[in-house]
């Protein structure tokens, strides 16, 4: 992996991940659109929504897995960003096949125990 600056505060890091997140099974419901904009601010959304429409999925990982070692987050934290994705994609009371199997492969990623 190369090193790749994203420039990204936490807040801006955080958005990322729920946006790729909910759009990772190709339909991204009002539900959750409405628990990620109640988490942030709006001109940081529009940023980061324009952001990931200009990524392919392939920058977007390696966006996430590149801040994720800059920032040495700890086991602890990575589970809390990992309990917060897991609320977001339940907000809509599902969480099919395609999310989980982004949850899971993000969960292997991060390198979360």
């Amino acid at each position: 992996m190369t090193n790749i600056v994203t420039g990204w505060t936490e807040q801006s890091f955080k958005a990322y991940l729920l946006v790729y997140a909910a759009q990772s099974n190709q339909v991204e419901t009002e539900d959750e659109k409405d628990f990620i904009a109640l988490n942030f601010e709006h001109e940081l959304l529009k940023k980061v929504y324009k952001e990931i429409k200009n990524d392919n999925d392939y920058d977007r990982i390696q966006k996430i897995m590149s801040f994720v070692k800059e920032k040495k987050y700890s086991n602890d934290d990575l589970k809390k960003i990992l309990d917060e994705l897991k609320e977001m994609y339940l907000c809509d009371g599902s969480f099919d096949m395609a999310e989980q199997m982004i949850f899971n492969s993000l969960k292997r990623l991060l390198k979360v125990t």
